[in-house]
């Protein structure tokens, strides 16, 4: 299923010509001026893991980076990356949650607790 993601209200995407760091950005943070609506760029695949039926990973099609959380350490903030296709663990699955703003998507750790720095709203794309 094709989808936008905002993270606190806006979209993150990845620029395809960015590589080979692909970073993620986040329309109208860090410096960054757009503002919408959200594009190829933004677009990402969202493919429900085998055996599960909570648990998805989500991939950039454009840039074809699958999203991945860096949670906080010591000096490093907790923020969004890519890794390669296919390249998928922990921190690039997902938990898929229905809120009562909408349908959402978690990441937990490894004892499976809610990381609340990457709490990231589905939107239809």
């Amino acid at each position: 299923m094709r989808i936008h993601l905002l993270l606190n209200g806006h979209y993150i995407g990845c620029d395809p010509g960015t590589g080979p760091q692909w970073p993620v950005y986040v329309y109208g943070q860090n410096g960054d001026t757009r503002a919408g609506p959200a594009g190829e760029w933004e677009t990402l695949e969202l493919t429900l893991m085998p055996g599960s039926t909570t648990q998805f990973s989500t991939l950039f099609v454009t840039a074809g980076r699958q999203l991945s959380a860096v949670p906080a350490s010591p000096g490093v903030p907790a923020h969004l990356e890519t890794r390669a296709d296919g390249a998928i663990g922990l921190w690039e699955t997902e938990s898929a949650v229905t809120e009562p703003d909408g349908l959402s998507l978690w990441y937990r750790d490894e004892n499976g607790a809610v990381v609340d720095d990457f709490v990231l709203t589905i939107e239809a794309a």
